[in-house]
């Protein structure tokens, strides 16, 4: 993590256990990634991150695009804590990545 925080150009989005989600220039990577324990691997090798929101700690969404496909429609991910993402959820309740990107920057504009 401090290889990132001292690293140029690079800025910090979220931390967790076993994972960093950060920024950094292109074609400048700070970390060393490898296969082995204690290494970093790059868990979207084929997707560049455009778009990254948190609602807190274990809440986030991440909108990718293909690096091999740019016409192709964006990926999303969400993975929000002690909730599993199932049809129901995401079909009846409506939680995807631009619901929850909505609530999240709501919920930033009425604590000001």
């Amino acid at each position: 993590m401090q290889q990132v925080v001292r690293a140029e150009g690079c800025t910090l989005l979220y931390t967790d256990t076993d994972s960093l989600i950060f920024t950094h220039p292109e074609g400048v990577n700070p970390l060393n990634l490898g296969p082995h324990l204690g290494q970093f691997t790059d868990e979207h090798p084929k997707h560049d991150i455009i778009e990254y929101v948190s609602g807190g700690a274990k809440q986030y969404g991440l909108k990718m695009k293909n690096k091999n496909n740019q016409q192709a429609e964006h990926d999303y991910i969400l993975k929000v804590r002690g909730l599993t993402l199932n049809y129901d959820v995401i079909n009846n309740q409506g939680l995807r990545y631009n619901t929850f990107k909505q609530q999240v920057i709501n919920r930033s504009e009425s604590t000001n």
